[in-house]
């Protein structure tokens, strides 16, 4: 599996990033609007699934950034703990 992210350019298009959601690593879909974002769903991923260094980089700084719990089918971001 190759794995491309997309610069984020139009607002009608939906990106993709990893995250820790509810603690699990997932994979989360997200819309730009205006200047902010909306989280449009998301699906718990194992990480032995991605193999590569590269695809483990992007696991690793991704996971860094975003933080969320869900709960009654909102999101809501996390303060990450350094």
């Amino acid at each position: 599996m190759i794995i491309v992210k997309k610069k984020q350019n139009d607002p009608s298009e939906i990106f993709w990033s990893f995250g820790i959601i509810n603690g699990r690593l997932a994979e989360f879909f997200f819309r730009n609007l205006k200047n902010k974002s909306q989280i449009q769903g998301h699906g718990y991923v194992k990480r032995s699934k991605y193999k590569t260094k590269r695809e483990q980089k992007i696991i690793d700084e991704d996971t860094k950034k975003y933080h969320f719990t869900y709960c009654n089918e909102k999101y809501r971001r996390m303060k990450i703990q350094p």
